[in-house]
């Protein structure tokens, strides 16, 4: 009798510690890439999980036929959503391509204001020859693609001296891991930004800094806040970000990334980040 309580009492302690060993296992997760595509001084940020697609912003005029042969190459020809931040030239300026080029866009995200541009009027055109009908967020939106959360920030004002100002900022969410896409945002959006996102005690993982690394008086306080391990600046040789903000990430141990060096993708497993970057 002793011998078989002492066999069960191991037996329980086994399947005990079994139990305990899978519940310790990670949550495996699918993957997600995020690309900053080489296109000088302007922003086109590709965000690929599994099964969707993102596109943030489509550059200057001419470059949306260069993002959609970048898409194709990776296997899609469709978007779930597309963001357009706000309407400057650098960021607008392909989206009459984009519409025109990819088999299907199921949601388009705008700010909440019109402008008079050449390359604003063609999109406009061009979503309405589409029968596409832009969504304007006025309060923080989420959405869920696989296992990505996505967040848009809009602009907490009606109106500002600023186009950049206007900008939708994008977070999203994958395992561990936090990115921040900050679109132009100047110095009246960096204050609002303290107070729309969410604090993070480690910081984000990765930061797509503010109107191509130009310097505001709350650079700082910004980059204080959001305390990046990873940020990218997306700027040409020509145009380059300003030694400021280049000395304050510096300051702050952030590794920095110039998408003048060619197409640079991050993946990341929901635990883990790595990247590349071609010419």
């Amino acid at each position: 009798m002793k011998l078989k309580k002492a066999a069960a009492i191991l037996l329980s302690a086994v399947i005990g510690s079994a139990a305990v060993g899978c519940s310790l296992q990670k949550k495996q997760y699918a993957g997600i890439d995020i690309s900053f595509l080489k296109v000088g001084k302007a922003d086109a940020i590709v965000i690929k999980t599994a099964e969707h697609s993102v596109l943030i912003d489509s550059a200057n005029q001419g470059e949306g036929k260069e993002i959609y042969n970048f898409c194709k190459d990776n296997g899609f020809e469709s978007l779930d959503y597309f963001i357009l931040t706000h309407f400057d030239s650098d960021h607008v300026g392909g989206a009459k391509a984009v519409l025109n080029k990819f088999q299907s866009i199921e949601n388009i995200i705008q700010p909440g204001y019109t402008e008079t541009s050449e390359e604003y009027l063609n999109y406009i055109s061009m979503a309405e020859e589409k029968g596409y009908k832009p969504f304007v967020p006025e309060d923080v939106m989420t959405f869920t693609l696989d296992e990505a959360v996505f967040t848009v920030y809009p602009a907490m004002e009606e109106s500002y001296s600023q186009t950049n100002d206007y900008s939708l900022v994008v977070t999203v969410e994958y395992g561990k891991k936090m990115f921040l896409f900050a679109g132009d945002a100047e110095k009246k959006r960096i204050e609002e930004l303290t107070e729309q996102l969410p604090e993070r005690r480690k910081g984000y993982n990765l930061v797509k800094m503010p109107h191509h690394g130009s310097a505001e008086k709350n650079t700082d306080k910004f980059i204080d806040f959001t305390d990046p391990e990873y940020a990218v600046i997306t700027c040409s040789k020509k145009e380059p970000a300003d030694d400021e903000t280049i000395s304050l990430l510096e300051e702050n141990k952030t590794d920095i990334f110039y998408t003048y060096n060619g197409n640079l993708t991050f993946s990341c497993d929901g635990y883990d980040i790595t990247y590349t970057q071609g010419d």
